[in-house]
């Protein structure tokens, strides 16, 4: 769903699979994407599960960044839809946990 709701808007999406969430902070900023997100699901509370975004960095999003992504994902904001030539593509990239270990 994630990389659904990326690509239509023209983001292309490097799926990696599953590996640890310091990997894809790792993983941002040395391979130089644009932004990672990590979907968590683990041994926490079901209240400490839920995605985790990075920037170009690798670091964690600001909370003035994080607001206003939370008005995409709640609706309050939305993106214009790619078309034609601006549509994304979702590129496999599970080789990367590799590079982290």
């Amino acid at each position: 769903a994630i990389a659904s709701g990326l690509t239509a808007v023209g983001v292309n999406v490097v799926r990696a699979g599953v590996l640890p969430t310091p990997a894809v902070s790792y993983i941002v900023k040395e391979k130089g994407f644009s932004a990672g997100v990590a979907i968590s699901a683990s041994h926490n509370p079901p209240e400490y599960n839920g995605l985790k975004f990075f920037n170009e960095k690798g670091k964690k999003l600001s909370e003035k960044e994080e607001a206003g992504l939370e008005l995409v994902i709640f609706g309050k904001y939305e993106l214009p839809r790619a078309e034609g030539e601006n549509m994304a593509r979702v590129m496999e990239g599970e080789h990367l946990l590799e590079f982290y270990e």
